[in-house]
Formats: C-alpha cells, sequence, structure tokens
C-alpha cells in the first residue's frame, strides 16, 4: 500500500506543480520569516516529498544541524483543493480560448505511447531528424459531453542529444513552436543509461539540498542548504553511472535528502533527487517515479558532508494548523479557537 502511494504522488508531477513550487522557491528566500499558502499543485509536491516518501522519525541529532540553521521558513496546508474536480464554473478556470496550445493539446498520441506536453519551446537549432506526422488530443471540459475531444496534427521532430524515446518537439499545425512532449513511461537498466538519454551532463543544473526530519508528531520539518558544492553533486551523480534500476514496488524507500534540479531544455524546473538513507537515489524527472541502488555509503556520505559543511535555513511544515505572521521576525500558531474569532 505505502509502495502504491509513492508511486502514484511521483506519477501525479506534472508541469503545473513544477512551476508553482519554483516560484515559492523564489518567494521564500527573500525573508527568513516567510509564509506561503499552498494551493492544490504545490501541496501536492510537498506531500510527495515529506509525506509519501516515509520520512523517518528522526530528530536533528541524526546530523549535528544545531549550529547550521541560519533562520526559520514556515509552510501551512490551510487551504485544501482537489484538482481532479474541475469546476467550469468557478472563475479560476481557464476556458479553452484562453489556453495555451500546450494547455490544449496535452497528449501527444506517439504511436502506442501517449507522451505529455511541457509550457516550453525548443529552438530551431535544437531540433534532430524529422519523425513524422501525429495526432495531438485535447478535452474542452465546458462542452458537451459529444464535443470534449479536440484533436489537430502535428510535426514531430527528435531533439538533439535527447532520444525520441524520452521527449520529442512538436510542430502543431497552426501555431508557432516547436514544443515539448515527454514520455512519463520510460525506463533504463542503469542511471548512466538515463542520464544520457537526455544528455542530461549537460542539459541539468542543481539547485538547493533540502535534509528532512520530524522533530515532532504532526510537524515535518527540513534544513535547506542554498550553497552546497555543485561539484560535489554532479560527483554523486554522475560518478555512479553503473547503478541499476530498483523497482518503486519492491521497495519502502525513507528518503531524508532531497536535491532540487532544472532540466530547462525539456522545460523541467524544482524536480528532485532524492537519496534515501539504504542507499537509493530517486527522481521524478519525466514525472513518473524511477529508483537507481548507489549504495548506502554513498548516500549517507552525502547527508553527514551537507549536514556538517554547510549553514541553511530551516524549513517547518505544520499538518493541522494554520500559522499567522506577527511582525518580522516572529510566527504564531492560530488554533481553532482563535480562527473562529
Amino acid at each position: 500500500m505505502k509502495q502504491t502511494i509513492i508511486n502514484n504522488a511521483l506519477n501525479g508531477l506534472d508541469a503545473d506543480m513544477v512551476e508553482k513550487v519554483g516560484e515559492l522557491r523564489a518567494r521564500k528566500k527573500d525573508s527568513a520569516s516567510l509564509i506561503i499558502k499552498f494551493g492544490a499543485a504545490a501541496a501536492c509536491v510537498l506531500s510527495a516529498a515529506l509525506v509519501f516518501f516515509g520520512i523517518q522519525r528522526i530528530a536533528p541529532s541524526d546530523g549535528n544541524t544545531e549550529n547550521t540553521v541560519l533562520g526559520t521558513r514556515y509552510y501551512t496546508d490551510d487551504k485544501v483543493m482537489h484538482p481532479d474536480a474541475v469546476d467550469i464554473s468557478d472563475p479560476s478556470y481557464i476556458k479553452w480560448e484562453e489556453m495555451t496550445v500546450t494547455e490544449k493539446y496535452h497528449t501527444l498520441l506517439f504511436g502506442e505511447e501517449q507522451y505529455s506536453s511541457k509550457s516550453v519551446s525548443v529552438s530551431e537549432e535544437q531540433l534532430g531528424e524529422y519523425i513524422g506526422e501525429y495526432t495531438l488530443r485535447g478535452f474542452d471540459l465546458a462542452a458537451e459531453n459529444d464535443d470534449m475531444l479536440r484533436t489537430v496534427t502535428g510535426r514531430a521532430f527528435e531533439i538533439k542529444g535527447v532520444l525520441k524515446d524520452c521527449a520529442v518537439a512538436v510542430q502543431i499545425d497552426g501555431y508557432e513552436g516547436n514544443y515539448v512532449y515527454i514520455d512519463s513511461g520510460y525506463r533504463s537498466a542503469t542511471l548512466g543509461e538515463f542520464l544520457d538519454a537526455m544528455s542530461l551532463e549537460e542539459n541539468m543544473t542543481f539547485g538547493p539540498v533540502d535534509y528532512y526530519y520530524e522533530p515532532h508528531i504532526n510537524v515535518l520539518s527540513a534544513i535547506e542548504y542554498d550553497s552546497v558544492d555543485v561539484n560535489v553533486i554532479r560527483s554523486l551523480i554522475f560518478d555512479n553511472r553503473e547503478a541499476r534500476a530498483a523497482d518503486l514496488n519492491e521497495h519502502t524507500l525513507p528518503s531524508t535528502i532531497r536535491i532540487s534540479l532544472d532540466i530547462p531544455l525539456l522545460g523541467f524546473k524544482d524536480s528532485s533527487f532524492w537519496l534515501t538513507d539504504d542507499g537509493y537515489l530517486i527522481t521524478n524527472i519525466l514525472n513518473s517515479g524511477k529508483a537507481f541502488f548507489i549504495g548506502e555509503e554513498q548516500t549517507v556520505q552525502f547527508k553527514k558532508y551537507v549536514i556538517e559543511n554547510h549553514k541553511g535555513y530551516e524549513l517547518v511544515y505544520q499538518e493541522g494548523e494554520r500559522l499567522k505572521f506577527d511582525g518580522e521576525d516572529e510566527i504564531g500558531i492560530i488554533d481553532d479557537a482563535d480562527a473562529a474569532d
């Protein structure tokens, strides 16, 4: 059951979620005491990172963090939404004619596979070999049931340095641009094969590293380190090319370290590598969960290196409580009685 939840969480990460988390990161860096109210997408991503990966009940004593925390950044889930329930009468609902082309035509029927759109277009110089013509599909949810389906033809091209099994660029009839569509079902036998499939050594950049722990019941926390040496991160990833793929359905994978990453060419912003204390590296690149066994020594040593050599901000997620800003440097908690007032 737990493994199924993990996979569902990973498979649910789409472009909108990634973009919203990117926006949240940019906002929270403005202050050490910043409240961010999560909408549906961001809440799902945080839950995937903190809950679905089975964060272990460990205190900061797991690593010596006492003198490494520069301040605290708070999060709350007081706004609960259900993205699967679409209300077309909601003012925030985007009408078909107001959608971007990749919002309209989210699915590319690529042979026997269904590729999904990313909100990015590659340049003409990045186009590779022409593949062929394919149908793209979308749904106008405001239309009558029989008229919801919308289709259009597109010309698919390889993207230089990227296997067509991972992603392609599509020129859509009636629109300008070479839009990226990805296959979330792509799998590889080794980490090196996965990295090479998208030329990630050249196309991937790294952001902050987060260390997760649970100091109290119902309080999920992390320390975010902004200055971890990128060469150490790259060594961890690219020096383990022989790591074999593992089946997420067969393992319980509690993660304590998250490495954020961007792949601008393919439209991925604030995607992740997670590290588990039992030696697994997990990623949601291509919007689906993939795991590789790099060894317990590697993952534990990297966590120790981060905690013992860097300073960061504590991120606190309080489940079931709402937070209020109480001045420039303090945060207060609003309980149900206060909220009623």
